[in-house]
């Protein structure tokens, strides 16, 4: 605690220097429970590019952490009671998977355990996550990022996966409890063993996929050197032994004849495939094609998940049957 009074400090108090800034926080002293124990929501959002364009999306997968103790405001010191991070409930001797849900249990949980609406409206039939939640997390999301963006460094091939803890009160209200720039990614429990590797590989690709397609290529070379323009002079006819030598290099099978190695006639090296035109550059025609239910089915790779959505870019998927969802877009 800190005091910026002038009549000193108390025990566990400290005075604040003029012009220092602190960080103020607030309690929430009515969480929402589930079966009596306090609960956040752990989120991602992936920075994929920033600056030409800024390309940020949020992964429809997360999880919830539990605690493993009831909750109860008669002992905040209690911590596997308060603090619902892994790191400090994967030492309690009850932690295992009934710690960490999945979103599905989550939204089948409140389907029968409804949490009532300010507005008095009915919640028979709704969707709690969907209707209610969702919104407020890529409002969350959206206004935390472009916060940010001016001190992020634009670098290319670079991405940024982030994970936000969001806690959810009485009143089904979504409260940022912080963002954390270096995710935990270990599978502590059977839900983050199916969640966490999916996500990494969804990362990856989408990662891969934006820093290819912005990568500026150059036009094919003219002609492509032949692999043994690099060996010396003298090794470049007659018979090829010592480390380059292989069974493979001895006989080569072809429609039942055999053409046998070294020969006096000159081999024929086969040629690489053709390096591949340049992109488009950034037009108003491009594809983004981010994770989601409604699936183009004329997507390069289809799939159950993969809808389109008309974005400022070259016509190339990006990314491509993912689960991530496109939340910022700016050429």
């Amino acid at each position: 605690a800190a005091t910026a009074g002038g009549h000193g400090a108390a025990a566990g108090e400290r005075r604040l220097r003029p012009g220092e800034e602190v960080v103020v926080q607030r309690y929430i002293d009515r969480p929402l429970l589930l079966q009596g124990r306090k609960f956040d929501i752990r989120a991602f959002c992936l920075i994929a590019s920033v600056r030409k364009p800024t390309l940020v999306l949020a992964y429809q997968d997360m999880y919830i952490r539990r605690s493993s103790e009831q909750y109860s405001e008669a002992d905040l010191s209690e911590r596997a009671a308060h603090l619902t991070n892994i790191c400090v409930q994967k030492h309690h001797p009850r932690f295992g998977d009934d710690n960490v849900w999945s979103l599905e249990k989550l939204d089948a949980y409140l389907a029968k355990h409804p949490v009532a609406r300010s507005d008095g409206e009915s919640t028979v039939g709704e969707s709690f996550v969907k209707e209610r939640f969702l919104p407020q997390l890529d409002y969350i999301m959206t206004v935390v990022v472009r916060a940010g963006l001016a001190d992020f460094e634009a670098r290319r091939g670079c991405f940024q996966l982030l994970g936000f803890d969001v806690l959810l009160d009485q009143g089904g209200r979504a409260w940022l409890l912080e963002v954390n720039r270096n995710p935990d990614l270990q599978p502590h429990t059977r839900v983050l063993n199916e969640l966490i590797p999916r996500l990494v590989d969804d990362t990856l690709t989408v990662a891969t996929e934006v820093a290819l397609a912005l990568t500026p290529r150059g036009p094919p070379p003219s002609a492509t050197p032949s692999p043994t323009s690099l060996l010396p002079q003298s090794r470049r006819s007659g018979n090829i032994t010592g480390p380059l030598a292989s069974p493979a290099m001895e006989s080569v099978s072809s429609q039942g004849a055999q053409a046998q190695y070294p020969s006096s006639q000159p081999r024929e090296h086969r040629r690489p495939p053709p390096v591949p035109p340049p992109p488009a550059p950034w037009s108003e025609t491009a594809v983004l094609r981010a994770g989601g239910a409604d699936a183009d089915k004329t997507a390069r790779e289809p799939t159950e998940r993969a809808p389109s959505v008309a974005v400022p870019g070259p016509a190339w998927p990006i990314p491509s049957a993912t689960r991530y969802k496109l939340l910022i877009l700016e050429p």
